[in-house]
């Protein structure tokens, strides 16, 4: 599987957060525009790789906030 970023063109138009919240939130419409190619959870890694962490458990332990 090739990785992804907000790059590809599906979220080209969506503004990066800087909380876990609204990167969550971010996730889910990757996963929308992506018309159920990607779970969840691969979004959640785009969104983390694309905020330069190696992947979400990692973004989550770095930012403060809810992380569940």
């Amino acid at each position: 599987m090739q990785a992804q970023t907000l790059n590809d063109g599906a979220a080209e138009a969506i503004t990066k957060p800087t909380t876990v919240a609204g990167m969550k939130r971010l996730a889910k419409k990757i996963k929308k525009a992506s018309d159920g190619n990607i779970t969840h959870m691969q979004a959640l890694e785009i969104v983390a790789r694309d905020n330069n962490f190696k992947n979400w458990a990692q973004l989550l332990n770095a930012l403060p906030g809810d992380s569940k």
